[in-house]
């Protein structure tokens, strides 16, 4: 056979895909080796399913809005759009590593699945996964900031030093202001 002989092509897909059930099941029975199935069939009977299906929906649909917002930060080599579905495939086996790999070595495979199913190059998938992170961080310290200054929280709360007391234009202006706004702590010394 060559190797443009299309039979050998599809015995070789067969033997990568029974190669893989194989290994998928091994280790699912090692993970489930102390599982006791009918307590665990027991519990699944008394689950919700609306707040499953819910859950699995949401899951899944954060990974089409992370495909499209990557469609903002991607190009092939050829300076093009990535199509859409390639995006969705290596965002899809990124989360699905995340769950199996440590130290989120997810985020490499899906630069990896990327730049062979989009024809990215690695660096620039690389890269617009460091520029997608530090996007996630700053929105998650301007939602916490907001989040913050918008709760009311009581006037004897202080983090490190700093009283997150309600502003001033938050509170009922007819009550008298308990603190500061900002309060220094004057026993906080960093």
């Amino acid at each position: 056979m060559t190797a443009t002989d299309p039979r050998g092509g599809n015995h070789r897909h067969l033997w990568t895909a029974l190669i893989g059930i194989v290994v998928s099941v091994s280790l699912l029975a090692w993970a489930m080796r102390n599982v006791d199935f009918g307590e665990m069939i027991a519990e699944i009977r008394t689950a919700k399913p609306l707040p499953v299906v819910l859950g699995v929906l949401l899951a899944t649909g954060s990974f089409v809005l992370r495909a499209i917002r990557w469609k903002l930060l991607l190009r092939t080599d050829t300076g093009a759009d990535v199509p859409f579905w390639p995006r969705w495939h290596a965002v899809a086996m990124g989360f699905m590593a995340n769950n199996v790999l440590p130290l989120r070595a997810g985020e490499l495979v899906r630069a990896y699945a990327i730049s062979t199913l989009g024809h990215v190059r690695l660096t620039g998938a690389i890269t617009s996964l460091v520029v997608e992170r530090v996007f996630d961080a700053l929105t998650l310290v301007l939602l916490l900031s907001v989040g913050l200054l918008l709760l009311d929280l009581p006037a004897s709360t202080v983090i490190a030093g700093v009283s997150f007391a309600a502003p001033a234009y938050a509170q009922d202006t007819t009550a008298e202001p308990a603190v500061d706004t900002v309060a220094q702590d004057e026993s906080f010394d960093p």
